[in-house]
């Protein structure tokens, strides 16, 4: 078992982000967004690294084994400020 950094992506609200390596939070809805790790995926896990008082904006974060990708989630709260928040993400893999 390997345990690696898959991404650093950043996770946004209304219209405060749109890079890459970036996944829009919809209000009212889930975005997701796949991250290829190179090997089966066993488990991940996901830790907050910047802009953490932006947190509050968006209501789900989620990371998924999804064979040899994460599938990362997120959803926003309506009506809400523009938010962006990176996190990283890890995977244990096979």
């Amino acid at each position: 078992m390997a345990i690696r950094v898959v991404a650093t992506p950043v996770i946004f609200t209304n219209n405060a982000g749109g890079g890459s390596d970036e996944l829009q939070a919809p209000q009212n809805g889930r975005a997701t967004k796949d991250f290829e790790v190179g090997g089966t995926v066993q488990a991940t896990w996901w830790a907050p690294l910047d802009n953490i008082g932006d947190l509050p904006a968006i209501t789900f974060i989620e990371t998924s084994p999804n064979g040899n990708y994460v599938t990362l989630t997120a959803g926003g709260h309506p009506n809400n400020r523009d938010a962006r928040v990176r996190i990283m993400i890890w995977a244990s893999t096979a």
